[in-house]
């Protein structure tokens, strides 16, 4: 039976947990006071420090939360074990939270105590009209409006990186000034996140939408990414949608995939979605493009002086041109 006083909140979408997090740490402080409220670095916690927290009773309150941050991912492996081998003694007015900044080892005697014990709470970011809705509710938060058009398209530009998305929203609604957020100003301010910019060019070659591709990279360009970490992004993805078409054509339903390819839910959903617009002999072509442009530039057929990059952006344009004529 899950003990209602024992979490672990973890996954890719480290904003909403940490948010909700932060919301428990502050409803328990008004509650019952923030010297009920204790937070321990996993890197640093002790078994001994960990029962003394858990057991010392509430001063002047009911209730005391205890907040442990990283400690599947950095606590030493014999405190973890003797950690778990208390979990279920924990007494009723402590709240224990456990939060993890990346996906813990699975495998753990911790992480498999809690999962039995306790509540285990595993956060996606919202993607697709998940995450539009999510933007159009934070922009309204920020007493700010903006449309669902708009809202698509910054999530577009942005990606599932809500930390970003916070801070593109932020800078958005301040120049906004109380008007509903246009496009052109998305377009204008927003920082386009690298991998949704990558899925989109992808998208923009299978649709041969020529200029759409080109002008994604000049964005990419202007924003300050490096050329090469874009190429290096680029040839990457293919590679993943490579493997992704070759699982499809083996008729692997998604869970295998995942299992196989190992990489974030997101980038497989995405992959699987644009693997339907290439066939494998289309995809290694493009995948020989590409390693061209690479042993160019390692032979010195592309050259590359300083922050000189034109001879390669202008062999990614060609790359472009021919997949899309």
């Amino acid at each position: 039976m899950d003990k209602k006083n024992l979490y672990l909140f973890y996954g890719p979408d480290t904003y909403s947990a940490w948010n909700k997090s932060r919301f428990w740490r502050k409803e328990f402080e008004k509650k019952y006071g923030d010297f009920n409220v204790s937070i321990f670095d996993g890197e640093h916690l002790s078994a001994a420090d960990f029962y003394e927290a858990v057991n010392s009773v509430p001063f002047l309150g009911e209730k005391k939360l205890i907040l442990v941050r990283d400690f599947l991912r950095d606590g030493r492996d014999e405190e973890q074990k003797k950690v778990a081998e208390k979990l279920e003694d924990i007494p009723d007015f402590s709240f224990v939270l456990f939060i993890e900044q990346e996906n813990p080892d699975a495998r753990t005697t911790l992480f498999k105590k809690l999962k039995q014990v306790g509540v285990v709470e595993e956060f996606e970011p919202p993607v697709g009209p998940q995450l539009a809705a999510w933007i159009q509710q934070q922009v309204a938060q920020k007493k700010g409006t903006i449309g669902p058009r708009e809202a698509r398209l910054l999530a577009d530009t942005v990606g599932p990186n809500l930390w970003q998305m916070n801070q593109e929203i932020e800078k958005l609604t301040v120049y906004a000034q109380e008007k509903p957020i246009s496009a052109d100003a998305i377009e204008q301010l927003a920082s386009p996140n690298l991998s949704t910019s990558i899925f989109k060019f992808t998208d923009q070659l299978s649709s041969k939408d020529m200029k759409g591709a080109v002008r994604t990279l000049r964005i990419l360009l202007e924003s300050g990414e490096d050329l090469i970490r874009i190429l290096f992004m680029i040839v990457r993805h293919f590679r993943i949608l490579i493997q992704v078409r070759s699982c499809v054509d083996q008729k692997m339903n998604r869970s295998q995939i995942g299992q196989k390819i190992k990489e974030h839910p997101y980038v497989i959903t995405t992959a699987l979605g644009q693997s339907k617009h290439f066939n494998l002999p289309t995809l290694a072509h493009i995948y020989e493009l590409l390693l061209k442009i690479d042993n160019d530039i390692k032979g010195g057929r592309i050259r590359m002086t300083g922050n000189d990059t034109t001879e390669l952006q202008l062999a990614l344009e060609k790359f472009i041109v021919r997949l899309c004529q």
